[in-house]
């Protein structure tokens, strides 16, 4: 009976040290700490989409072709980073972050003008704001809930009542 006891014990305490982060190999750390949920996901991969739609749109002959590599660049920019950020590399959501509010920094403040001038890029532009802006407050949200996930599972015993093998 004893031995049955023992045994319980250990694979207890393995189902634990399986939990806790000091126990836990560096890639099942990287792997739990950056899973998206669907919605950012969606989000990230309608912002890069959506991107892509309206690229036609942006297109400029008259800009010739250093105007057309810069489109080129910036389209690269937005799909390799919402790619990368969907996929779930902590760095690469950062990025996109930050492209995300610089845009809508940027784009906001014109679409009163917009809105008088085209219908049309008025209705393009508030697209791109409305995705942008939903895919950086879920990425936020999704940080906010990892952190509090991790802040949990790095509880451990303070005071030292627990003895550890």
């Amino acid at each position: 009976m004893k031995a049955g006891l023992d045994q319980s014990f250990q694979n207890a305490r393995d189902g634990v040290e399986s939990i806790r982060p000091e126990f836990m190999s560096l890639p099942a750390l990287q792997r739990s700490g950056v899973r998206l949920s669907l919605v950012p996901r969606l989000l990230i991969l309608g912002v890069c989409g959506w991107s892509l739609i309206e690229m036609p749109a942006e297109f400029d002959p008259a800009a010739g072709e250093l105007g057309v590599a810069a489109l080129a660049l910036a389209k690269i920019a937005w799909t390799g980073s919402g790619s990368a950020a969907a996929r779930g590399i902590r760095r690469a959501q950062w990025i996109f972050s930050f492209l995300c509010g610089l845009s809508l920094v940027a784009v906001v403040p014109a679409l009163p003008v917009e809105l008088n001038e085209s219908g049309w890029i008025f209705a393009q532009s508030l697209v791109e704001c409305v995705l942008k802006a939903g895919a950086l407050f879920a990425l936020a949200i999704s940080r906010a809930t990892r952190s509090a996930d991790a802040s949990v599972a790095r509880w451990h015993d303070d005071d030292g009542s627990v003895q550890r093998p």
